[in-house]
């Protein structure tokens, strides 16, 4: 993180000397209100957009223009899909329902008995070895 027109300054300059000449930041679309800016963009490499290069930013401007904060979202290379959906929901649940927690700690103590403990509470070696 960086604070201040300098430091802003110099990170930019270090950005664009580590960028290839042939890069091309694009801004597909824009919304303005005069305080508040938001745009999303990609990367382009010789005028083709490269994969995984999209995102979207976030800025506020204070009344005599500066930027005061700001956040950019670029697009992810892994995308959790409906796995990420079921693992949303499934916490939802446990912090609506806190008691749904009680059979999940009992599964994972078992597990872990039955796989990587040694002589605790089951006779014998643990079962991935």
């Amino acid at each position: 993180a960086f604070q201040g027109r300098d430091a802003l300054e110099r990170h930019l300059l270090r950005v664009a000397a580590r960028v290839p000449d042939n890069f091309r930041f694009v801004v597909d679309d824009i919304s303005d209100d005069g305080r508040r800016v938001g745009a999303r963009w990609h990367v382009e490499a010789d005028g083709r957009q490269l994969p995984f290069t999209r995102g979207a930013s976030f800025y506020v401007a204070d009344e005599t223009g500066l930027l005061i904060d700001g956040f950019d979202v670029p697009e992810p290379v892994v995308k959790a899909g409906d796995a990420g959906l079921d693992v949303l929901s499934f916490v939802s649940k446990l912090l609506e329902e806190p008691f749904r927690v009680v059979p999940l700690i009992c599964f994972l103590a078992y597990c872990q008995q039955l796989f990587l403990a040694e002589n605790q509470l089951l006779p014998g070696p643990n079962t991935l070895r």
